[in-house]
């Protein structure tokens, strides 16, 4: 069997047959005197860190550990995590990067499921995570001298281990996700061809060490001869403190997770003229670049089963194009393929699962030939690369230049700012709870917009309303990303006839209950507070006992807040303040001893009563329209397909809402003194009709009657109302 031959799949290209540490050791070769690596302060050249590694590396050798065994490193984002990250590959073993700021519970797991026996310790505190191994301290290696400081000479294959990774897991244990050496040799001669990496340039290392991009920004750098500088924590949540430190080490390429990179879009980024490429990936990229943005915006996508990134775009200004951006094409040595649930090519625009081919596909989930069995499935295509193709249960489609456009997950999966969470999982530690009979979990979307977590509960003791402490209890065991936003506690859950939960029939949350009970602010720094919580969590009523975060807040949003509390209300608050006091008669009280901010003039809406004279790009569509008013070669039609259930109302009034924020949406245009000119009409509501066609035996034919009929329609653009929409229900949570 073949697969439509895409041109974006002609990806094929040679790549060496090498390991990652050998690359990196060639760059020691070439720039030995280059500062590697930077953190708070502490820097260390290419040839240091080499040696370092090497000392590590014989530490390890002379344990007498197998090729491609797991070695833990127990470590924060740092200089000492490269040099125990290096001298574990190049001693043969592959690493498992455990993050202090886990929960024990979780780190217990991930080093049973890996069956670790050794961790490197830097922080202290290793020997808690496991009952039977060894836990040297780094510190203590790297301080005898009896070791060699020589590159090892140890053969390691290109298709050994480097590293593994844990996901969220649907059985409530995570999964290690296995990379070997020519995956990750693939992507980083992509990232070489890609971009023009010059020796010595300043490149930003944002991720954490559970976001599998980390394993991009340390490998493609360290073997181009990049200098690294570690980002603070607090500067990812704080985009002043973001802008000051790629500033002062004058970075020119960073990786910035999708939601951080959206706030840094929004950010005084001018300080930085310097900046050459921002990637952004994890999740669905909304935001485009303001036209004086100084960097490339690279929008990337990949999970970790294919070594981080599969797909990359460049994602175009504002002021040139409009919508969400696509994930682009692929990278190379990659295939993507989209198919049906037979495992057949769509057609091009129709929406399937997202497949992967190529040589950035991992070997699997480590010591889980199950898991492994089900998402690596064996490759039908003939005219595809490589023998298997992995199954991302991501919902896409392609464009017809080739780009693809991500739809969201086809499974009990979601992302939640940018991390891939396995409901299953967190229902898994639920129903371990000796109060709780069953839960249900679900991703739904906040008015503000933002995806949470909710909770559905039913306790054992009827007489029960909710569970005190639940929050903190599932704080043992899961990261602070996995924890539910909002419980739901149920008396009864419903139930289908085959006797599952019935989520059609789950409530919706009303976040308004969610709260504590009103009391309205107090004093004007309590009011100015309430206004912008107002705004930034999109709920109208806001109380002085209420919590920012327990509104679902979260540190992205406390940004936010803080830049707008600055703007708009004139007061100086900085994120930890609200980490420490999120409660808004505790933050007010902190407020009165603040130092008073600037506040920004905000800016008045201009007024034209004649008219506003048209741009070059207006005079023609006008000036050929008034010879030809049946002309329709302006028209530009847009399909979306959506996917879930649609309250028409709710419909209605969200179109409604964007006419009356987007005055783009309300231009007519005129002549004023024989001058063409357009004006801004007041906000309407604009006419959609509503055609349901579930039940038609042709329904691609009678949607493309209704997209020619639309089409064609003619507009008046001295009459206004330039744009019209249509809503139709092709089947159950189906719509066009």
């Amino acid at each position: 069997m073949k697969a439509p031959d895409y041109p974006c799949n002609n990806t094929q290209a040679e790549v060496r047959d090498t390991t990652v540490h050998q690359l990196f050791e060639e760059t020691v070769e070439k720039h030995p005197d280059i500062i590697a690596v930077e953190c708070n302060g502490q820097t260390i050249t290419y040839a240091e860190l080499n040696r370092k590694a090497n000392k590590v590396a014989h530490y390890l050798l002379k344990q007498s550990l197998a090729l491609e065994t797991p070695v833990g490193l127990y470590t924060t984002r740092s200089i000492t995590f490269v040099i125990g990250m290096m001298g574990i590959v190049k001693a043969g073993c592959c690493y498992v990067a455990l993050d202090p700021t886990y929960p024990p519970k979780r780190l217990r797991m991930i080093v049973k499921e890996s069956g670790l026996g050794f961790i490197l310790d830097t922080v202290g505190g290793a020997d808690k995570l496991m009952k039977k191994g060894r836990y040297p301290k780094l510190d203590a290696i790297l301080a005898d001298e009896t070791l060699s400081e020589d590159n090892p000479n140890y053969a390691v294959s290109t298709n050994s281990l480097v590293y593994l990774i844990y996901t969220s897991g649907s059985t409530g244990v995570p999964k290690g996700v296995a990379i070997e050496h020519c995956n990750l040799v693939n992507l980083i001669a992509w990232t070489s061809s890609r971009w023009n990496l010059i020796p010595g340039r300043h490149v930003s290392q944002s991720a954490k060490l559970s976001f599998d991009a980390s394993q991009w920004e340390y490998w493609g750098n360290l073997t181009t001869a990049g200098t690294l500088f570690i980002t603070p924590d607090a500067c990812l949540i704080d985009m002043e403190a973001l802008n000051d430190f790629f500033a002062k080490h004058q970075i020119v390429f960073g990786f910035l997770p999708t939601p951080v990179a959206e706030l840094f879009l929004d950010s005084n980024w001018r300080k930085n003229p310097q900046l050459e490429f921002i990637c952004s990936g994890g999740d669905r990229l909304v935001k485009r670049p303001h036209p004086d943005f100084p960097a490339t915006l690279c929008n990337v996508y990949g999970p970790s089963e294919a070594t981080i990134i599969v797909t990359e775009k460049v994602v175009e200004l504002e002021n040139k194009a409009h919508g969400m951006p696509s994930i682009g094409k692929p990278v190379t040595n990659t295939q993507v393929l989209i198919l049906n649930e037979n495992l057949e090519p769509v057609r091009q625009g129709e929406s399937g699962e997202i497949y992967l081919a190529g040589k950035l596909v991992g070997r699997g989930y480590f010591g889980n030939p199950e898991k492994t069995a089900e998402a690596f499935i064996k490759n039908p295509f003939e005219n595809i690369l490589g023998d298997r193709l992995y199954k991302t249960g991501d919902l896409g489609r392609f464009f017809p230049d080739g780009e693809i456009e991500f739809l969201g997950r086809l499974d009990f999966q979601v992302k939640i700012r940018g991390y891939r969470i396995e409901l299953g999982e967190i229902q898994s530690i639920l129903s371990t709870h000796p109060d709780i009979l069953q839960n249900y979990m679900m991703d739904v979307r906040r008015p503000d917009g933002d995806k949470v977590l909710v909770a559905y509960i039913e306790l054992k003791n009827k007489k029960k309303k909710k569970l005190e402490g639940l929050e903190e209890w599932l704080a043992e065991t899961l990261p602070d990303y996995m924890i539910p936003s909002v419980f739901i506690f149920m008396k009864d859950m419903p139930l289908t006839d085959n006797g599952k939960i019935d989520r059609e029939k789950l409530p919706e949350p009303d976040w308004i209950e969610h709260l504590e009970e009103f009391v309205p602010p107090e004093t004007p720094k309590e009011e100015a507070l309430a206004r912008v919580w107002s705004n930034i969590l999109d709920i109208k009523k806001i109380g002085r006992n209420d919590d920012f975060f327990r509104l679902g807040g979260h540190s992205l949003k406390a940004a936010r807040a803080v830049a707008r509390l600055s703007e708009d209300e004139g007061y100086k608050l900085t994120i930890l303040d609200l980490f420490e006091q999120s409660v808004l008669k505790d933050v007010a009280t902190k407020l009165v001893k603040l130092k008073k901010a600037v506040v920004k003039e905000k800016i008045k809406t201009a007024e034209f009563p004649n008219g506003v004279p048209l741009s070059p790009s207006q005079h023609g569509p006008y000036f050929f329209w008034t010879l030809d008013k049946t002309r329709t070669d302006y028209n530009i039609p847009l399909r979306f397909d959506i996917h879930g259930e649609i309250q028409i109302d709710k419909f209605k009034m969200a179109i409604t809402e964007l006419v009356q924020r987007h005055s783009a949406l309300r231009t007519r245009f005129a002549r004023h003194d024989n001058v063409p000119v357009f004006f801004l009409d007041p906000p309407f509501t604009p006419d959609i009709p509503y055609i349901d066609i579930s039940n038609d035996d042709d329904q691609s034919g009678e949607v493309e009657r209704i997209r020619d009929s639309y089409g064609e329609t003619l507009f008046n653009l001295e009459e206004g109302k330039l744009f019209r929409s249509i809503l139709i229900r092709t089947a159950k949570k189906r719509y066009i």
